[in-house]
């Protein structure tokens, strides 16, 4: 050990920095009985250097900066806090670029500023716009899980009832699903789509401007457009006459089928109900024993040319009899309006 003329000790070290009044080239350790004190006198900091660099501050108040000193004013409004860059982080808070002057929050620096609230079982999450440096902070509360597991997004009212609350639009991106019902876009992802149940829309790859509602609903529809489908299994039912292409559908109702694969602008309605294949509508299925429609039922208008090939019990109407009689054999040209029905081998008025 040597004293210095500077009166600075050097152990293990001849070589006085002409800086520091101990000066120890080696490790120091204690075997005192008594926990060790590392101080600086009063009203100073206590620092700790590498390559004369400060990396560590603890200033009067108790407060720790690690690469930088801690924010003044500060440790004197909250209790002691730990500081890296513009964080802050001190019992039960969390804080980016911001801090208490004793009667509101900072901003650190220019830039946007955050703090996150650990108190009485809750946490909450604040932000602020971008403000400048010095400038007062004005946090809102965005998010808030309070101590009975409720969460509060956009609001800080608990309704005391639901375990997740939002104030505002909600965005997924995804399907999203709700106690088991899957809600999307289904197969494919295609933005014009919705697909509402399980595995509705499931096989779609390129079809677009379709709707599924149901579980399984429209579940085969590949590149099949425009379709509209509510029911359990509707437009999908068990065989060959799952919709996969067709388009411009509307199947509305348990296990409601197509005639086939392809058909287009094919309506049926009904539990069960089967189409009869493009450009038809079934309302009901091989149940139903009456139907009742109130108001007028329009007819379709054709020549007796244009009349289209039947099947029995087809009604329609024609513009251009010539002297119709009943169940008669139709002769067109004429100007005769009549009901006319198909027999099962030709169309008849009657």
């Amino acid at each position: 050990m040597t004293i210095a003329p500077t009166g600075s000790i050097l152990i293990n070290t001849t070589t006085d920095d002409l800086t520091h009044k101990l000066q120890v080239n080696g490790g120091i350790s204690s075997t005192s009985l008594t926990s060790p004190t590392i101080g600086a006198a009063t009203g100073s900091a206590l620092s700790l250097q590498s390559n004369g660099t400060t990396h560590l501050t603890l200033d009067t108040s108790g407060n720790v900066g690690l690469g930088t000193t801690p924010q003044t004013g500060v440790g004197a409004a909250i209790e002691p806090f730990f500081q890296v860059g513009h964080t802050l982080i001190s019992d039960g808070l969390f804080s980016e670029n911001t801090y208490y002057d004793g009667s509101t929050y900072r901003y650190i620096a220019t830039d946007y500023a955050t703090r996150f609230v650990m108190n009485a079982g809750a946490m909450f999450f604040l932000t602020a716009p971008s403000g400048t440096a010095g400038s007062p902070t004005p946090f809102t509360q965005a998010l808030t899980l309070q101590n009975n597991g409720h969460l509060l997004v956009g609001t800080t009212t608990d309704n005391g009832t639901d375990i997740a609350q939002f104030n505002g639009s909600i965005s997924i991106v995804g399907q999203a699903t709700i106690q088991g019902i899957t809600i999307g876009l289904g197969g494919g992802a295609v933005i014009s789509n919705t697909a509402v149940g399980n595995v509705a829309l499931y096989s779609n790859t390129t079809g677009y401007n379709n709707t599924a509602s149901g579980q399984t609903a429209l579940y085969s529809n590949t590149t099949g457009n425009a379709n509209t489908s509510y029911g359990f299994q509707a437009g999908y039912g068990t065989g060959t006459n799952a919709n996969t292409t067709g388009s411009s559908n509307i199947f509305l109702g348990y296990e409601t089928v197509g005639a086939g694969a392809a058909d287009t602008n094919e309506i049926v309605i009904g539990a069960g109900a089967v189409g009869l294949g493009s450009n038809t509508t079934v309302i009901g299925n091989s149940s139903t024993v009456k139907t009742k429609t109130y108001g007028v039922t329009t007819l379709a208008a054709y020549t007796v040319a244009t009349l289209p090939a039947g099947v029995i019990g087809d009604t329609a109407y024609v513009t251009d009899a010539t002297n119709p009689s009943y169940l008669g054999t139709l002769t067109g040209g004429g100007a005769v309006k009549t009901p006319v029905f198909y027999n099962g081998t030709a169309w008849v008025s009657y």
